[in-house]
C-alpha cells in the first residue's frame, strides 16, 4: 500500500507549497516494477517459509555442538585407556645406554637341562642360571672315585713296602752291629793271647 506522506506550509504569501525536508514514507513504484522478482506472489507462502526457517535454524546450530561433544568425549575417553594402560609400558626412541658384557660358562663341558632365568631378567652375583645334565658327570666322578680307591691301595702297599723295608733294614742294622761286636769281641781275645804267648817266650 502506497502513501505519501506531504506538509504543506503557508509561505508569507499566502501560497501552499511543498516541503520535502521531512522524510518520505513511499515506495517507488518504479522499482517494484524493475524488481518484480522481489515481491512475493503469496504473502502466505513467505510466511509459511519464514517460519520454517526458524525452525531449522536452531537445529543446524545445536548439529556442530554435538558433533564437538562427540570429539571432546572420544578424546576424554582416549586419555583415559591411556593414562589406565598405556602409560604402564615404557617407550624409547631409538635410545642407548652403557652396558657391560660379561662371560658366562660353566667349569665342565656338559648339555643344558633346564634354563632357570627368562631373557632380560637382573640377576646377582651367586644366582643359579641353568641346570647342566649331570649324567655325563656322575660317570666321570664314578669314574674318578674308582681311579681314587686304586691309588689308595696302591699307596696302602707301598706303605707296606716301606714299613717292611724299614724292619729289614733296622734288623740289618742290628745285626751288622752284633757283628761288629763280635769282631770286636774276636780282635780283643786275639790280642790277650798274643801277649801270652809273648810273656811264655820271654819266660823261657
Amino acid at each position: 500500500m502506497k502513501e505519501k506522506l506531504l506538509t504543506s506550509d503557508i509561505s508569507t504569501d499566502g501560497k501552499e507549497v511543498e516541503n520535502n525536508s521531512l522524510p518520505k514514507t513511499e515506495n517507488n513504484s518504479d522499482s517494484q516494477n524493475d524488481f518484480p522478482e522481489n515481491q512475493p506472489e503469496n504473502p502466505t507462502e513467505t510466511e509459511s517459509s519464514d517460519e520454517a526457517a526458524t525452525e531449522t535454524a536452531p537445529k543446524s546450530k545445536r548439529l556442530p555442538i554435538f558433533i564437538v561433544g562427540g570429539v571432546l568425549l572420544a578424546a576424554a575417553i582416549a586419555g583415559t585407556i591411556y593414562w589406565l594402560y598405556a602409560r604402564q609400558f615404557e617407550s624409547t626412541d631409538d635410545a642407548f645406554i652403557e652396558g657391560n658384557v660379561v662371560q658366562v660358562s660353566p667349569k665342565v663341558s656338559a648339555y643344558v637341562a633346564k634354563v632357570l632365568v627368562r631373557e632380560n631378567q637382573p640377576v646377582h652375583k651367586g644366582d643359579l642360571l641353568v641346570e647342566l645334565d649331570t649324567k655325563d658327570l656322575e660317570a666321570r666322578l664314578e669314574a674318578a672315585k674308582a681311579q681314587l680307591r686304586a691309588a689308595q691301595a696302591q699307596r696302602g702297599q707301598a706303605q707296606a713296602g716301606v714299613d717292611l723295608t724299614r724292619k729289614t733294614t733296622t734288623a740289618g742294622q742290628s745285626q751288622a752291629q752284633s757283628n761288629v761286636e763280635t769282631a770286636r769281641n774276636n780282635v780283643e781275645q786275639t790280642q790277650l793271647a798274643a801277649g801270652a804267648k809273648q810273656s811264655q817266650i820271654r819266660q823261657a
